[in-house]
């Protein structure tokens, strides 16, 4: 399953490698289309391939949304 963008009115969410996601959702390296890979609010911010990245959301997933089975 390949995440939908969001759409071009909602506000960019973004974090570091090294920081903690502020968001649940499913995250994208900024300028990179792959590797996508969903990370839980407050988790870590990986790095890619050894090095620190800028990461974007891509699709943002409501607590509701999350524990959908």
């Amino acid at each position: 399953m390949v995440p939908t963008p969001t759409s071009a009115t909602t506000p960019t969410v973004s974090a570091l490698t090294g920081h903690h996601a502020p968001a649940s959702g499913w995250w994208r390296p900024d300028g990179d289309p792959k590797p996508y890979r969903y990370l839980h609010q407050g988790e870590l911010i990986p790095p890619v391939n050894g090095k620190p990245v800028h990461w974007i959301l891509v699709l943002e997933l409501t607590p509701a949304q999350r524990w959908r089975a």
